[in-house]
């Protein structure tokens, strides 16, 4: 579905504006090469997951538009730890596809460092229709990925407009199973 609806936006930027298209191919190719060795290693850089997000949310935001806001600020520090692979776009494509939004009701996603943990927020607004995947079961394969590198949990707080998603950051001297 995603694969779909990166040839959506492309078609329609190659038509608008051809520069952005290249911008976009170029994005859309370090996801799908980041996606492709995501599985080969248990944890990865930070930084280098933080490239990846990036490239993700460009996806997103080209194609959202205003409609999606997202902010990014990670201290020095965090980047240098390590995080499972896809972590935070297991989190954000839950946000994105579990969320209604637009230009005048634009979904709202922080993405910030405190301490040893990357915490993910954004603003709820609940989709009327019902989805096919259950985005859900990702989150909770996620929580379950994490129990096995680090002590510290995978930890979920949410009211009715705000969703809080915290990921411990793994030290790289950290034995992992």
């Amino acid at each position: 579905h995603f694969l779909f609806n990166c040839f959506n936006t492309l078609s329609s930027l190659i038509n608008e504006d051809e520069a952005a298209a290249e911008n976009f191919l170029n994005e859309m190719t370090k996801v799908y090469r980041y996606l492709l060795k995501g599985d080969e290693e248990q944890l990865v850089c930070f930084e280098e997951e933080l490239k990846f997000i990036e490239s993700y949310l460009y996806l997103g935001i080209t194609r959202f538009g205003n409609a999606l806001n997202v902010n990014i600020k990670i201290s020095d520090d965090a980047k240098q730890k390590r995080i499972a692979p896809l972590s935070l776009q297991i989190i954000i494509e839950n946000i994105i596809y579990s969320n209604a939004f637009s230009k005048a009701k634009p979904l709202f996603i922080n993405i910030y460092t405190s301490g040893d943990k990357v915490i993910i927020e954004n603003t709820i607004q609940p989709k009327k229709a019902i989805s096919i995947i259950n985005f859900e079961d990702t989150l909770n394969s996620l929580i379950t990925k994490y129990s096995m590198h680090s002590a510290e949990p995978v930890t979920i707080e949410q009211t009715a407009t705000r969703r809080s998603i915290k990921i411990p950051l793994i030290e790289n001297t950290e034995v992992t199973a």
